[in-house]
Protein backbone atom coordinates (compact mmCIF):
# COMPACT_ATOMS: atom_id res chain seq x y z
CA UNK A 1 0.00 0.00 0.00
CA UNK A 2 0.88 3.65 -0.34
CA UNK A 3 1.12 5.88 2.75
CA UNK A 4 0.68 9.14 1.00
CA UNK A 5 1.93 11.15 3.74
CA UNK A 6 5.24 9.29 4.27
CA UNK A 7 5.12 8.40 0.77
CA UNK A 8 6.73 5.10 1.24
CA UNK A 9 5.59 2.14 -0.51
CA UNK A 10 5.16 -1.20 1.60
CA UNK A 11 6.45 -4.21 -0.89
CA UNK A 12 5.61 -7.78 0.57
CA UNK A 13 6.54 -11.55 -0.34
CA UNK A 14 4.48 -14.49 -1.19
CA UNK A 15 5.61 -15.80 2.67
CA UNK A 16 3.84 -12.89 4.34
CA UNK A 17 0.85 -13.34 2.73
CA UNK A 18 -2.09 -15.07 4.42
CA UNK A 19 -6.13 -16.38 2.78
CA UNK A 20 -8.90 -15.29 5.03
CA UNK A 21 -11.54 -18.01 4.94
CA UNK A 22 -15.13 -16.63 4.00
CA UNK A 23 -16.79 -15.41 6.91
CA UNK A 24 -19.67 -18.60 6.54
CA UNK A 25 -19.02 -21.21 3.49
CA UNK A 26 -21.97 -22.99 2.05
CA UNK A 27 -19.40 -25.67 0.96
CA UNK A 28 -19.94 -28.94 2.80
CA UNK A 29 -17.22 -30.97 1.03
CA UNK A 30 -14.01 -29.77 -1.23
CA UNK A 31 -15.22 -32.26 -4.19
CA UNK A 32 -18.02 -29.83 -4.70
CA UNK A 33 -15.18 -27.16 -6.16
CA UNK A 34 -13.91 -26.97 -9.79
CA UNK A 35 -9.99 -26.36 -9.98
CA UNK A 36 -10.13 -26.33 -13.39
CA UNK A 37 -11.49 -22.94 -15.40
CA UNK A 38 -15.29 -24.08 -17.05
CA UNK A 39 -14.70 -22.64 -20.12
CA UNK A 40 -11.29 -23.54 -21.39
CA UNK A 41 -10.59 -27.75 -21.77
CA UNK A 42 -9.54 -29.42 -18.60
CA UNK A 43 -6.84 -27.84 -17.88
CA UNK A 44 -5.37 -26.74 -14.20
CA UNK A 45 -4.10 -23.61 -13.65
CA UNK A 46 -0.59 -24.18 -14.16
CA UNK A 47 2.35 -24.02 -16.72
CA UNK A 48 5.48 -25.70 -17.01
CA UNK A 49 8.31 -22.66 -16.82
CA UNK A 50 10.10 -22.63 -20.38
CA UNK A 51 13.18 -24.33 -19.15
CA UNK A 52 15.18 -27.39 -20.86
CA UNK A 53 15.19 -29.14 -17.46
CA UNK A 54 11.40 -29.21 -16.68
CA UNK A 55 10.11 -30.25 -20.22
CA UNK A 56 10.91 -30.86 -23.65
CA UNK A 57 10.54 -33.64 -26.59
CA UNK A 58 10.23 -36.18 -24.17
CA UNK A 59 8.18 -34.88 -21.35
CA UNK A 60 5.35 -32.45 -22.61
CA UNK A 61 3.18 -35.39 -23.16
CA UNK A 62 3.32 -36.65 -19.76
CA UNK A 63 2.41 -32.88 -18.58
CA UNK A 64 -0.77 -32.84 -21.01
CA UNK A 65 -2.05 -35.77 -19.94
CA UNK A 66 -2.02 -34.53 -16.07
CA UNK A 67 -3.80 -32.01 -16.86
CA UNK A 68 -0.51 -29.15 -17.13
CA UNK A 69 0.33 -26.55 -19.68
CA UNK A 70 3.77 -27.02 -20.98
CA UNK A 71 5.40 -24.76 -22.75
CA UNK A 72 8.14 -25.56 -25.10
CA UNK A 73 11.92 -23.90 -24.42
CA UNK A 74 14.27 -22.48 -26.92
CA UNK A 75 16.42 -25.18 -26.69
CA UNK A 76 14.35 -27.36 -28.53
CA UNK A 77 15.45 -27.32 -32.57
CA UNK A 78 13.62 -24.58 -34.49
CA UNK A 79 12.06 -26.50 -37.35
CA UNK A 80 10.77 -28.51 -34.33
CA UNK A 81 9.00 -25.78 -32.53
CA UNK A 82 7.90 -24.76 -36.06
CA UNK A 83 6.59 -28.07 -36.55
CA UNK A 84 5.00 -28.32 -32.88
CA UNK A 85 3.73 -24.84 -33.21
CA UNK A 86 0.88 -26.63 -35.95
CA UNK A 87 0.17 -29.61 -34.72
CA UNK A 88 -0.01 -29.40 -30.97
CA UNK A 89 -2.01 -26.96 -29.04
CA UNK A 90 0.32 -25.40 -26.44
CA UNK A 91 2.73 -22.49 -26.40
CA UNK A 92 6.24 -22.58 -28.25
CA UNK A 93 9.09 -20.31 -27.55
CA UNK A 94 10.54 -17.90 -29.59
CA UNK A 95 13.30 -15.36 -28.88
CA UNK A 96 12.58 -11.82 -29.72
CA UNK A 97 14.61 -11.86 -32.68
CA UNK A 98 13.18 -15.79 -33.85
CA UNK A 99 9.47 -14.51 -33.66
CA UNK A 100 10.47 -11.51 -35.95
CA UNK A 101 12.57 -13.95 -38.42
CA UNK A 102 10.25 -16.41 -38.52
CA UNK A 103 7.24 -15.38 -37.83
CA UNK A 104 6.95 -11.93 -39.57
CA UNK A 105 9.63 -12.07 -42.28
CA UNK A 106 8.61 -15.40 -43.40
CA UNK A 107 4.77 -15.13 -42.64
CA UNK A 108 3.23 -18.28 -42.01
CA UNK A 109 0.64 -19.21 -44.73
CA UNK A 110 -2.39 -16.69 -43.69
CA UNK A 111 -5.15 -19.66 -45.24
CA UNK A 112 -4.15 -21.77 -42.34
CA UNK A 113 -7.31 -22.16 -40.23
CA UNK A 114 -5.88 -22.92 -36.85
CA UNK A 115 -5.28 -20.57 -33.74
CA UNK A 116 -1.70 -20.84 -32.62
CA UNK A 117 0.48 -20.01 -29.17
CA UNK A 118 3.55 -18.50 -29.04
CA UNK A 119 6.00 -17.51 -25.75
CA UNK A 120 8.05 -14.18 -26.26
CA UNK A 121 10.41 -15.70 -24.00
CA UNK A 122 12.85 -13.05 -22.98
CA UNK A 123 14.19 -11.81 -19.37
CA UNK A 124 12.89 -8.24 -19.81
CA UNK A 125 9.63 -7.56 -20.94
CA UNK A 126 9.44 -4.09 -20.73
CA UNK A 127 11.23 -3.37 -24.26
CA UNK A 128 9.97 -1.10 -26.45
CA UNK A 129 11.52 -3.10 -29.26
CA UNK A 130 9.35 -6.57 -27.71
CA UNK A 131 6.22 -4.35 -28.36
CA UNK A 132 6.65 -3.18 -31.78
CA UNK A 133 6.86 -6.73 -32.85
CA UNK A 134 3.64 -7.91 -30.73
CA UNK A 135 2.22 -4.95 -32.55
CA UNK A 136 3.72 -6.59 -36.19
CA UNK A 137 2.15 -10.24 -35.03
CA UNK A 138 -1.23 -8.64 -33.99
CA UNK A 139 -1.55 -6.93 -37.29
CA UNK A 140 -0.58 -9.77 -39.55
CA UNK A 141 -2.48 -12.88 -37.35
CA UNK A 142 -4.90 -11.05 -35.87
CA UNK A 143 -7.14 -13.61 -33.89
CA UNK A 144 -5.18 -16.40 -34.87
CA UNK A 145 -2.15 -16.32 -32.63
CA UNK A 146 -2.02 -16.25 -28.99
CA UNK A 147 0.79 -14.13 -27.32
CA UNK A 148 2.22 -14.94 -23.76
CA UNK A 149 5.17 -12.44 -23.04
CA UNK A 150 7.78 -11.37 -19.95
CA UNK A 151 9.05 -10.99 -17.54
CA UNK A 152 7.61 -8.22 -15.95
CA UNK A 153 8.93 -6.17 -13.10
CA UNK A 154 6.44 -3.53 -12.34
CA UNK A 155 2.60 -2.87 -12.53
CA UNK A 156 2.64 -0.09 -14.87
CA UNK A 157 4.02 -2.47 -17.68
CA UNK A 158 1.48 -5.14 -17.63
CA UNK A 159 -1.50 -2.30 -17.81
CA UNK A 160 1.03 -1.59 -21.11
CA UNK A 161 0.15 -5.15 -21.79
CA UNK A 162 -3.66 -4.85 -21.27
CA UNK A 163 -3.43 -1.55 -24.05
CA UNK A 164 -1.67 -3.68 -26.37
CA UNK A 165 -4.06 -6.79 -26.25
CA UNK A 166 -1.34 -9.37 -25.23
CA UNK A 167 -2.95 -11.84 -24.36
CA UNK A 168 -0.59 -13.26 -20.86
CA UNK A 169 1.91 -11.53 -18.85
CA UNK A 170 4.60 -13.44 -17.28
CA UNK A 171 5.00 -11.42 -13.93
CA UNK A 172 7.94 -11.70 -11.94
CA UNK A 173 11.85 -11.43 -12.15
CA UNK A 174 14.41 -13.14 -9.82
CA UNK A 175 12.67 -15.03 -7.40
CA UNK A 176 13.18 -18.58 -9.10
CA UNK A 177 15.28 -20.77 -7.17
CA UNK A 178 17.20 -21.53 -10.54
CA UNK A 179 17.55 -17.39 -10.86
CA UNK A 180 20.23 -15.08 -10.00
CA UNK A 181 18.94 -11.40 -11.87
CA UNK A 182 17.78 -9.77 -8.52
CA UNK A 183 21.05 -10.55 -6.56
CA UNK A 184 23.66 -9.10 -9.24
CA UNK A 185 21.02 -6.67 -10.51
CA UNK A 186 19.01 -5.78 -7.60
CA UNK A 187 15.88 -5.38 -9.69
CA UNK A 188 13.29 -7.00 -8.22
CA UNK A 189 8.97 -6.38 -7.36
CA UNK A 190 8.11 -8.90 -4.25
CA UNK A 191 5.21 -11.65 -5.73
CA UNK A 192 2.97 -10.64 -3.66
CA UNK A 193 2.38 -7.31 -3.66
CA UNK A 194 2.92 -7.11 -7.35
CA UNK A 195 0.28 -9.55 -8.41
CA UNK A 196 -2.17 -7.92 -6.04
CA UNK A 197 -1.50 -4.50 -8.30
CA UNK A 198 -1.70 -6.02 -11.79
CA UNK A 199 -4.94 -7.32 -10.40
CA UNK A 200 -5.80 -3.87 -9.24
CA UNK A 201 -5.41 -2.99 -13.10
CA UNK A 202 -6.68 -6.24 -14.68
CA UNK A 203 -10.38 -5.75 -12.90
CA UNK A 204 -10.47 -1.83 -13.99
CA UNK A 205 -9.82 -3.59 -17.58
CA UNK A 206 -12.64 -6.06 -16.96
CA UNK A 207 -14.92 -3.27 -16.07
CA UNK A 208 -14.44 -1.35 -19.17
CA UNK A 209 -14.85 -4.07 -21.30
CA UNK A 210 -18.04 -5.04 -19.92
CA UNK A 211 -18.86 -1.31 -20.50
CA UNK A 212 -17.90 -2.32 -24.26
CA UNK A 213 -14.78 -0.32 -24.86
CA UNK A 214 -13.12 -3.76 -26.20
CA UNK A 215 -10.33 -3.73 -23.45
CA UNK A 216 -9.44 -7.39 -22.43
CA UNK A 217 -7.51 -7.45 -19.82
CA UNK A 218 -3.93 -10.02 -20.53
CA UNK A 219 -3.56 -12.93 -18.21
CA UNK A 220 -1.48 -12.58 -15.20
CA UNK A 221 0.96 -16.06 -15.00
CA UNK A 222 2.83 -15.41 -11.73
CA UNK A 223 6.36 -16.73 -12.40
CA UNK A 224 9.09 -17.25 -9.91
CA UNK A 225 9.82 -17.94 -6.31
CA UNK A 226 6.94 -20.40 -6.26
CA UNK A 227 8.18 -23.08 -3.32
CA UNK A 228 5.12 -25.63 -2.78
CA UNK A 229 1.49 -26.06 -2.91
CA UNK A 230 0.58 -23.17 -0.57
CA UNK A 231 2.64 -20.28 -2.67
CA UNK A 232 0.73 -21.55 -5.89
CA UNK A 233 -2.53 -20.63 -3.94
CA UNK A 234 -1.87 -17.35 -2.80
CA UNK A 235 -0.92 -16.48 -6.11
CA UNK A 236 -4.17 -17.56 -7.31
CA UNK A 237 -5.95 -15.45 -4.60
CA UNK A 238 -3.89 -12.60 -5.20
CA UNK A 239 -5.09 -12.54 -9.01
CA UNK A 240 -2.86 -14.75 -10.74
CA UNK A 241 -5.04 -16.66 -13.64
CA UNK A 242 -2.19 -18.88 -14.00
CA UNK A 243 1.57 -19.90 -11.99
CA UNK A 244 4.08 -21.50 -13.86
CA UNK A 245 6.48 -23.41 -11.53
CA UNK A 246 10.18 -24.62 -12.75
CA UNK A 247 12.00 -26.14 -9.69
CA UNK A 248 8.40 -27.79 -8.62
CA UNK A 249 7.92 -29.94 -11.41
CA UNK A 250 11.66 -30.33 -12.56
CA UNK A 251 12.01 -32.31 -9.10
CA UNK A 252 8.91 -34.73 -10.62
CA UNK A 253 9.93 -38.77 -11.78
CA UNK A 254 8.62 -37.47 -15.51
CA UNK A 255 10.42 -34.14 -16.16
CA UNK A 256 12.78 -33.77 -19.04
CA UNK A 257 15.85 -33.61 -16.63
CA UNK A 258 18.24 -36.64 -16.86
CA UNK A 259 17.84 -38.52 -13.30
CA UNK A 260 21.38 -39.22 -11.80
CA UNK A 261 21.57 -41.97 -9.25
CA UNK A 262 23.89 -42.18 -5.81
CA UNK A 263 25.90 -44.89 -4.36
CA UNK A 264 23.35 -44.59 -2.15
CA UNK A 265 20.55 -45.22 -4.57
CA UNK A 266 18.48 -41.32 -4.30
CA UNK A 267 17.78 -40.34 -7.35
CA UNK A 268 18.47 -36.68 -8.73
CA UNK A 269 18.11 -34.27 -11.44
CA UNK A 270 20.18 -31.07 -12.80
CA UNK A 271 18.23 -27.80 -12.47
CA UNK A 272 19.67 -25.09 -14.31
CA UNK A 273 18.00 -21.65 -14.98
CA UNK A 274 18.23 -20.62 -18.56
CA UNK A 275 20.70 -17.81 -17.83
CA UNK A 276 23.43 -20.11 -16.76
CA UNK A 277 26.27 -21.09 -19.03
CA UNK A 278 24.84 -24.49 -19.57
CA UNK A 279 21.76 -23.41 -20.57
CA UNK A 280 23.32 -20.93 -22.82
CA UNK A 281 25.41 -23.20 -24.60
CA UNK A 282 22.18 -25.08 -25.06
CA UNK A 283 20.64 -21.84 -27.06
CA UNK A 284 23.47 -21.79 -29.15
CA UNK A 285 25.71 -19.59 -27.02
CA UNK A 286 29.58 -20.05 -25.81
CA UNK A 287 28.66 -19.76 -22.09
CA UNK A 288 30.75 -16.74 -21.81
CA UNK A 289 29.09 -14.32 -20.77
CA UNK A 290 27.62 -13.09 -17.12
CA UNK A 291 25.63 -15.69 -15.73
CA UNK A 292 22.57 -14.71 -14.01
CA UNK A 293 21.27 -18.31 -13.18
CA UNK A 294 21.94 -21.38 -10.75
CA UNK A 295 23.10 -25.16 -11.66
CA UNK A 296 22.27 -27.55 -8.68
CA UNK A 297 21.12 -31.09 -7.95
CA UNK A 298 17.69 -31.17 -7.02
CA UNK A 299 16.01 -34.78 -5.43
CA UNK A 300 13.54 -36.69 -7.69
CA UNK A 301 10.60 -36.29 -4.89
CA UNK A 302 7.48 -37.16 -6.34
CA UNK A 303 5.74 -38.54 -9.86
CA UNK A 304 3.53 -36.25 -11.90
CA UNK A 305 0.41 -38.04 -10.54
CA UNK A 306 1.41 -38.22 -6.88
CA UNK A 307 1.95 -34.01 -6.91
CA UNK A 308 -1.04 -33.25 -8.66
CA UNK A 309 -3.42 -35.12 -6.93
CA UNK A 310 -2.04 -33.70 -3.59
CA UNK A 311 -2.53 -29.97 -5.58
CA UNK A 312 -6.03 -30.35 -6.65
CA UNK A 313 -6.95 -31.56 -3.06
CA UNK A 314 -5.03 -28.74 -1.27
CA UNK A 315 -6.69 -26.26 -3.53
CA UNK A 316 -10.62 -26.98 -3.81
CA UNK A 317 -9.79 -27.47 0.19
CA UNK A 318 -8.83 -23.93 -0.24
CA UNK A 319 -11.61 -22.58 -2.32
CA UNK A 320 -14.54 -24.18 -0.10
CA UNK A 321 -12.83 -22.67 3.15
CA UNK A 322 -13.29 -19.03 0.62
CA UNK A 323 -16.83 -20.12 -0.05
CA UNK A 324 -15.58 -20.62 -3.76
CA UNK A 325 -17.03 -23.25 -6.20
CA UNK A 326 -15.23 -22.29 -9.03
CA UNK A 327 -11.51 -21.12 -10.30
CA UNK A 328 -13.26 -18.09 -11.50
CA UNK A 329 -14.79 -16.97 -8.35
CA UNK A 330 -11.68 -17.76 -6.48
CA UNK A 331 -8.69 -16.17 -8.69
CA UNK A 332 -8.47 -12.89 -6.99
CA UNK A 333 -11.08 -12.28 -5.13
CA UNK A 334 -10.78 -13.61 -1.81
CA UNK A 335 -9.42 -11.75 0.90
CA UNK A 336 -6.05 -11.55 1.62
CA UNK A 337 -3.78 -10.26 4.76
CA UNK A 338 0.16 -9.21 5.29
CA UNK A 339 1.27 -11.36 8.49
CA UNK A 340 3.57 -10.37 11.50
CA UNK A 341 7.16 -11.82 11.27
CA UNK A 342 6.26 -14.36 14.19
CA UNK A 343 2.75 -14.53 12.08
CA UNK A 344 5.35 -16.18 9.35
CA UNK A 345 7.32 -18.27 10.95
CA UNK A 346 4.53 -19.69 12.74
CA UNK A 347 2.96 -21.33 9.51
CA UNK A 348 5.93 -21.97 7.46
CA UNK A 349 7.39 -24.73 8.84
Amino acid sequence: YMNESAKTIHLNSLKEITIIPAKISDIDSRSECNPYYENEYKRLPLFTAPMSAVVGEKSFNSYFNNNIEPIIPRNVPIQKRMDLLFYWDMFISFSLNEAKEYLIDCRINTVYTGQFKILIDIANGNMKKMFDVVKQLKEIYGSKIIIMAGNIANPETYEKYCQLGIDYCRVGIGGGSGCNTSTFTGIHYPMGSLLKRCNTIKETYKNLSVQNVGLNPTKIVADGGIKGYSDIIKCLALGADYVMCGSIFAKMKESEAEIFESLKGDKYKKFYGMSTPKAQIELGGDGSKATEGNETLIPVEYTMKEWIDNFESYLKSAMSYCGKRTLEEFVGKVKTEVMSGDSVNSINK
